[in-house]
């Protein structure tokens, strides 16, 4: 974090300050290699369902002088994903940011569906549903959204 705080540092501040009201947190452009190493043991990590991670690992002021998304590579990001599926199981939105695209999302889906069915733990109940969100190469903006089966089908599609 730009403050130097750490993200349990943050979260934990933010839930002092408003009493705990925020609902969750979320974890947005910054590849899994980044922010994994951030995801220290603790309950504050129940806090965060929501990940929309960079394509890329490569570094920001090196990936704004490319002058264009890097789409990095789709099958090692949606593995980063899987293992993140299977040691949070309360995240439910997955999704992508800059750089990433359907073949990102489809293989994201693939990979925690599979984590989750591999060993399955329902958190928020039977039916509640794991939600994509995608940005279609177009940073910050969810340009396209998809919604998978309810935890009781216990499926997530292979495709976006």
């Amino acid at each position: 974090m730009h403050s130097g705080s750490t993200l349990e540092a943050a979260i934990t501040a933010v839930d002092a300050a408003t009493e705990s009201s925020v609902e969750f947190f979320g974890i947005n452009c910054s590849h899994p290699s980044e922010f994994m190493p951030a995801l220290t043991s603790g309950s504050w990590t129940n806090r965060i369902r929501s990940l929309r991670p960079n394509a890329s690992k490569m570094e920001k002021i090196a990936l704004c002088q490319l002058g264009h998304l890097e789409e990095g590579d789709p099958v090692e990001l949606a593995e980063l994903m899987g293992g993140i599926a299977r040691r949070y199981p309360l995240v439910d939105i997955w999704g992508g940011c800059c750089g990433t695209g359907a073949d990102h999302l489809g293989l994201i889906a693939n990979t925690v569906g599979f984590a989750r069915e591999s060993n399955w733990l329902a958190p928020r109940g039977i039916n509640r549903a794991c939600s994509l969100l995608s940005n279609e190469r177009a940073p910050h903006a969810a340009a396209q959204s998809w919604t998978g089966h309810s935890d009781s089908e216990r499926s997530v599609p292979a495709a976006v």
